[in-house]
């Protein structure tokens, strides 16, 4: 019997699979041969999607004079950009403001009824963060940049003195004073990573942010993530260290007011991931990326009360770029092509974000969501807000 349960523990089942399949030495992975609608092939333990309507194509059949549609039947509404822009991170301040940044280096900001280009700044951006409506940081191939201002619709960005050879890819924190800024980069023969740490204005700001010593490894980090100060995660790939594919690092105290971060073991058996693209943590930790063949897995670590649990997973057929989610049973994940995707707690089903008979095909790459359900979803000159009470029958 091969060894399985599922990427999401369902409660007393999670407890049972594991009890039932401790025994068995076989691997838990699955191969990667993928079905043609999106599914892991039959050896996987996972459920998968149901493709038998591809629920990205949300047609429209109302009469040809009604008014354009602009939220689907999911609940997710298309909202406008001020120009063409390919929106790299997005974060909302929880008062209905909303923060995107682009590879155009824009700063994007939706006040509730309509996105404007709110400044701009040289070279791609790429993450943006913010503790509050008025304390905001955005990073990437020029370093870090400082919001601040009397308001949320008067921030005013301030280069921050540092290095800046290595982009900024991510950006997470935990208060105005304890925020984490990662990136990495290769050239084919060196693989680097600026892995830094701020705790607060100092008066050189030059030295408010340190290096942490995790940016020594010789790997490319990405993606940092997690959900408390003392529980900190970083993601990213290394092409030239053994093995070779996604990295996943765990940071927990070191009893010197510092993190201590180790590997974690994420992608064992036979399918691996390349790279990582995001990460979260709910009752158990949750990784995303996507393997040697470009198709999108997700991940699914042990709990806190079963930490001897290997981790299991599942293939998607499309890549994956991003992954936010209220809990184990509401879990949302985004990427190339257009394809949004929620987990249940049983099974992945596509979303509808299609307003009419054409493929949605704008590739997504990032997603913040608030306690409520609402959730931004953005890309590829795409800004997707979802508004739960929009959401209509059963999916």
């Amino acid at each position: 019997m091969r060894r399985g349960w599922m990427l999401v523990a369902l409660a007393a089942g999670f407890a049972a699979s594991v009890n039932a399949c401790s025994s068995d030495d076989e691997s838990n992975a699955i191969t990667n041969d993928v079905t043609d609608d999106g599914g892991a092939n039959e050896a996987s333990t996972l459920p998968t999607e149901d493709a038998a309507s591809d629920a990205s194509v949300d047609v429209e059949t109302s009469d040809a004079d009604a008014a354009p549609r602009t939220c689907t039947d999911d609940g997710f509404c298309h909202t406008v950009l001020p120009e063409r822009l390919s929106l790299q991170g997005v974060w909302g301040d929880g008062t209905g403001v909303v923060w995107a940044v682009s590879e155009e280096g824009k700063v994007v900001r939706w006040d509730g009824k309509a996105w404007t280009v709110h400044t701009t700044i040289d070279g791609a951006i790429h993450a943006i963060w913010g503790s509050g409506p008025t304390d905001l940081w955005i990073g990437g191939d020029s370093g870090l940049l400082h919001g601040e201002g009397p308001s949320s619709s008067q921030i005013t960005f301030t280069q921050i003195p540092s290095d800046s050879r290595i982009p900024i890819t991510s950006i997470h924190g935990f208060g105005p004073n304890d925020v984490w800024a990662v990136g990495g980069n290769s050239d084919g023969v060196v693989e680097e990573s600026r892995v830094i740490h701020y705790t607060g204005p100092t008066a050189d700001p030059a030295e408010a942010w340190k290096l942490d010593p995790v940016s020594s490894q010789a790997v490319v980090l990405s993606r940092v993530w997690g959900p408390s100060k003392d529980d900190l995660w970083l993601g990213g790939t290394t092409m030239l260290s053994d093995p070779q594919g996604g990295v996943v690092l765990h940071g927990t105290p070191d009893g010197a007011g510092g993190l201590t971060f180790e590997p974690v073991m994420v992608s064992e058996g036979r399918s691996s991931f390349l790279n990582i693209t995001g990460g979260q943590v709910l009752s158990r930790p949750f990784v995303v990326g996507n393997d040697w063949l470009d198709l999108g897995m997700v991940w699914g670590g042990p709990t806190a009360d079963e930490p001897s649990v290997r981790w299991d997973y599942e293939v998607l057929q499309w890549g994956l770029n991003a992954l936010w989610g209220r809990s184990d049973s509401d879990i949302w994940i985004a990427g190339i092509s257009g394809r949004v995707r929620h987990w249940d707690g049983t099974a992945w089903t596509l979303a509808r974000v299609t307003l009419d008979k054409f493929p949605f095909t704008n590739d997504l790459n990032a997603i913040w969501g608030m306690a409520s359900g609402e959730m931004w979803i953005v890309g590829a000159n795409t800004a997707l807000r979802r508004v739960p009470s929009l959401v209509q029958g059963d999916h």
